[in-house]
């Protein structure tokens, strides 16, 4: 009875046993109701959504919830003043179609007030296991998470020691998954793991699981320019460290060109002392 009032609001009576008494009360309505509908982009009611109305000057605000029609009443608007209608945003509404309509109320009840309701879509997720012929290389890979242009990059994540990936939080939409190495130089060499997971596939399940299979076989080109790198950081070293001792490394040099220069002269005197020694017995 929130949209009348009452010419009496207190009228006495008096009841006799066995009697009856009529009361008359003449009412007048003060205010009026706004009728609309919820329902889904499939024409289906949208229960339990609420509806409010603001008036524009702030001094008024009136709610209801829809019906298992998802029909709605906003009851108690006052003539005269204008109203914005609105889905209230909800933790599972997205949006609705139209945002908000106006109205300004005069001495009669509105209607046609409908709402097409876009609710948030349920988070799902992506998991799945990565299956190698070389489990020591599943360190150096990485599962990414592309949009179904396979380009836009949603997210990565690192394998370790174990073969498991996970992506949650995911909206129900097209994904495409790519199995690749996490290092440009890389000591593996893999074949492409590719696979597309469709939206369709989250309409009765909000868990997908997949399996991808990633031949690996040993990257000699690269082995070879670790080698390599290693023999080059072995002589950096050795330079630097002749820098930094130049005068003491060329004390020890200068003392091993002596010493060599002194074992060639005892050794040609030794050669010299023995022919002497065989020319006088040939003598004798």
């Amino acid at each position: 009875m929130k949209e009348y009032t009452f010419e009496s609001a207190n009228k006495e009576v008096t009841v006799n046993e066995g009697t009856e008494s009529q009361v008359l009360l003449k009412a007048k309505r003060t205010a009026f109701s706004c009728f609309g509908s919820v329902k889904a982009l499939n024409q289906e009611s949208e229960k339990q959504v609420v509806v409010e109305a603001k008036s524009t000057d702030g001094a008024s605000y009136e709610e209801t919830t829809t019906d298992n029609n998802g029909n709605f009443r906003l009851r108690g608007l006052i003539p005269g003043k204008q109203y914005t209608i609105s889905v209230k945003k909800q933790a599972s509404v997205d949006r609705s179609s139209p945002a908000s309509r106006v109205v300004t109320v005069a001495r009669a009840d509105v209607t046609g007030f409908d709402f097409v309701l876009f609710r948030k879509s349920p988070a799902v997720e992506i998991a799945g296991v990565v299956k190698t012929n070389q489990p020591t290389a599943l360190s150096l890979m990485k599962v990414e998470l592309y949009g179904e242009d396979k380009t836009t990059l949603v997210k990565t994540v690192q394998l370790g020691p174990q073969s498991y990936f996970e992506f949650a939080g995911l909206e129900a939409r097209d994904y495409f998954i790519r199995v690749r190495s996490a290092s440009e130089s890389s000591a593996w060499i893999l074949t492409p793991a590719e696979q597309y997971v469709k939206a369709e596939a989250f309409e009765n399940n909000s868990r997908i699981s997949v399996n991808l299979a990633v031949d690996a076989t040993a990257n000699l080109a690269a082995e070879e320019v670790v080698s390599g790198s290693y023999y080059a950081v072995t002589l950096t070293l050795i330079g630097i460290f002749i820098a930094y001792n130049y005068k003491t490394v060329s004390k020890l040099y200068a003392r091993y060109i002596r010493g060599e220069q002194e074992v060639k002269l005892s050794s040609s005197g030794s050669s010299d002392w023995l022919g002497h020694l065989q020319k006088k017995k040939k003598n004798k």
